[in-house]
């Protein structure tokens, strides 16, 4: 018998550290390379960093790519599945900072999270609606 609490787990597994969410934010824009890295996350130890992008290179967060082959040198760029984290690690940043939340850039309204069933196209707003809880 499973928990409802083993995904939770799973994802603390790959992403309990303090550093891997910042990593994740810090790739969110595209490919970055080492060196950029250790620029935006000021305070993050360089071996640490190599240890963070391997673990999420090794769960399926992140992949990389050689950029130069003397001495190798890698970019790193976010997959599909650490592309669903960022709006978890923005919101994370939000609720740690005291911020609102994120904001739409246009108009400045905060945004609203909401389920969403991809198949149907459809928001799920009421939970007696089909929803179902872990």
């Amino acid at each position: 018998m499973t928990s409802p609490f083993d995904g939770l787990l799973a994802a603390t597994d790959v992403l309990g550290d303090r550093w891997s969410l910042p990593v994740v934010a810090a790739i969110a824009d595209g490919a970055r390379r080492f060196s950029d890295l250790q620029e935006a996350l000021p305070g993050l130890a360089p071996h640490v960093l190599s240890r963070r992008l391997d673990d999420l290179e090794r769960a399926g967060v992140l992949t990389s790519a050689p950029y130069q082959t003397r001495p190798v040198r890698r970019s790193y760029e976010l997959t599909g599945r650490g592309l669903e984290l960022v709006p978890v690690a923005q919101q994370l940043g939000a609720w740690g900072s005291g911020e609102d939340g994120t904001t739409h850039g246009p108009c400045g309204t905060v945004l609203e999270h909401r389920w969403w069933c991809p198949a149907c196209r459809q928001a799920v707003d009421d939970p007696d609606d089909g929803l179902v809880r872990l």
